[in-house]
């Protein structure tokens, strides 16, 4: 389980989230697909903040590798499906942790990584993209470069 530092963290970031800048908005546009927008955009605007901090971050050290970007920017996509608030999400860790009987919201928010891979593969996305959806917060799986797993697993380090 994350540390409670880290819990409390990540619950003020959410609630606190400000929207996307126009500069920003017009920077993802430049990395989503047309065909991929209805689904990104439903993120909340906390995740869609994070999505663009991620990339931003994995941006600075691969500049010119828009696949790596993507990966970043889509990683936390599949939480779109558990509709949790920020209360809620500081919940589902609580009661998972303690094993207790979780909702199916509660369930969709613990599986986001396989959920947002299936709806990834669904748009056709990239393999790198698809697979650090389903497997972050782990290690590289043997097919991908462990220095770029591991910049995007530091980008994603909130």
């Amino acid at each position: 389980m994350p540390s409670p530092a880290h819990l409390v963290r990540r619950f003020f970031g959410h609630v606190r989230a400000r929207p996307l800048a126009a500069e920003e908005r017009h920077w993802v546009l430049e990395l989503i697909h047309p065909h991929e927008a209805g689904l990104f955009w439903r993120q909340s605007t906390a995740d869609l903040r994070h999505a663009v901090e991620t990339a931003r971050k994995v941006a600075d050290t691969f500049p010119d590798d828009r696949t790596v970007q993507r990966a970043a920017l889509w990683h936390d996509i599949g939480k779109v499906e558990s509709q949790l608030t920020a209360l809620g999400r500081a919940t589902a860790t609580v009661a998972r942790t303690l094993r207790v009987p979780r909702s199916r919201r509660w369930r969709a928010y613990d599986e986001h990584g396989p959920r947002g891979a299936v709806q990834l593969e669904a748009l056709k996305c990239e393999p790198l993209v698809i697979a650090f959806a389903r497997y972050h917060p782990q290690g590289a799986p043997p097919e991908y470069d462990v220095n770029v797993w591991n910049a995007l697993l530091a980008a994603d380090d909130d």
